[in-house]
């Protein structure tokens, strides 16, 4: 099963600006396109992971240097079936990071409208 990292609705960047509430607007498109298309919750693991580094959920799966959000972490086996969707390698882990990209390869995947 894929499995897609988001961060919070609502967290703080401590060394940016303190007392302010922020969103990940990277994190807001992956989760705006899910609520299109809610039936591809079901086939995905969503784990929310809070804002602090180190993320240690990724980091378990990609390492330190990919820690950024959103990330989806692919189990598909058959990944020329994508092409044009830039998939990223660590191990033997793939993923994507572009949340653009993260909509195209789970439209494709799961056959429902594409961003235009």
């Amino acid at each position: 099963m894929d499995k897609l990292f988001v961060l919070p609705a609502s967290f703080e960047d401590k060394e940016a600006n303190h007392g302010v509430k922020y969103f990940c607007t990277d994190c807001a498109l992956v989760l705006g396109f899910l609520s299109y298309f809610p039936d591809i919750k079901k086939h995905i693991e969503i784990e929310e992971i809070p804002f602090g580094k180190p993320r240690k959920a990724i980091v378990n799966l990609l390492g330190e240097a990919h820690q950024s959000c959103p990330v989806l972490v692919l189990d598909d086996k058959e990944l020329d079936l994508f092409p044009g969707i830039v998939i990223h390698q660590e191990g033997d882990k793939h993923f994507i990071n572009d949340p653009k990209h993260i909509t195209l390869y789970l439209a494709d995947k799961y056959k429902v409208s594409h961003p235009h």
